[in-house]
C-alpha cells in the first residue's frame, strides 16, 4: 500500500499556523476558514490519480458536532469555508474515494474562531515517494 509521507513544509505549515484576523464586517455571524495544498510524488509536483487521492479533507470539530468539507483533489489548489464561532479542532487529511486518508501524519490544530476571523491554515505539502 502506498504510504503518504508529509514533508517537512507540511509539518512546518501545521507548526505555524498564521493567527486568526478580524474582518471589518462585524455583522457577520461566520469566521472563514482558508486552506491550501500541494501534492509532490517523488521530489516532482503529482497528480492526485498517481497516488489515489481524490479529495482534500477538512473536518472542523466542536465538542460533538463535526463540520466535514471536501475540495476536489488537483495537484496543488486552495479552498475556503465559513463556519459558526467557537472553539474548533481543525485536522486536514487527503483522502481517497472511500474516504481512507492517505496522508500518515495527522495535521490538527485547535482555534477560537469569532465572528469575522478569518483563519488561512497555509499551504500543507502531501509528499509521496512511490
Amino acid at each position: 500500500m502506498k504510504e503518504a509521507l508529509l514533508s517537512l513544509l507540511a509539518v512546518a505549515a501545521a507548526s505555524q499556523l498564521v493567527a486568526c484576523s478580524s474582518a471589518n464586517d462585524a455583522t457577520d455571524s461566520d469566521a472563514t476558514v482558508r486552506v491550501g495544498w500541494s501534492l509532490v510524488v517523488n521530489d516532482a509536483p503529482g497528480s492526485c490519480a498517481s497516488v489515489g487521492a481524490t479529495d482534500i479533507r477538512v473536518i472542523a470539530s466542536k465538542g460533538s458536532a463535526d463540520t466535514i468539507v471536501d475540495f476536489a483533489c488537483q495537484t496543488s489548489g486552495s479552498g475556503e469555508f465559513d463556519i459558526d464561532e467557537g472553539v474548533y479542532t481543525i485536522e486536514v487529511q487527503l483522502i481517497d474515494a472511500t474516504g481512507n486518508q492517505l496522508n500518515s501524519v495527522d495535521i490538527v490544530s485547535t482555534q477560537d474562531l469569532v465572528a469575522g476571523d478569518v483563519l488561512d491554515l497555509g499551504i500543507f505539502v502531501f509528499a509521496f515517494i512511490l
